[in-house]
């Protein structure tokens, strides 16, 4: 159960980046979270809140099978 909840999150963080020009985009999106976040902690609201305005995400698809959201 463990792997498949940890590799969840690195396959839906991969399908965005697929989408948006692969490895560059990884490393653009990694450095902008780390140095936006460093010493800080964040809950799943604000980790979605962050993926959703850096990649310009309407919606919350990407997120409804993958994290548990409260409205």
């Amino acid at each position: 159960m463990s792997s498949y909840v940890y590799g969840k999150s690195a396959t839906k963080l991969w399908e965005l980046f697929k989408d948006n020009g692969e490895i560059k985009e990884a490393e653009k999106f990694l450095k902008s979270y780390y140095y936006f976040y460093k010493y800080k902690e964040i809950d799943t609201k604000e980790f979605v809140r962050f993926v959703k305005y850096y990649f310009d995400l309407k919606d919350d698809t990407l997120f409804e099978d993958w994290l548990e959201l409260e409205n």
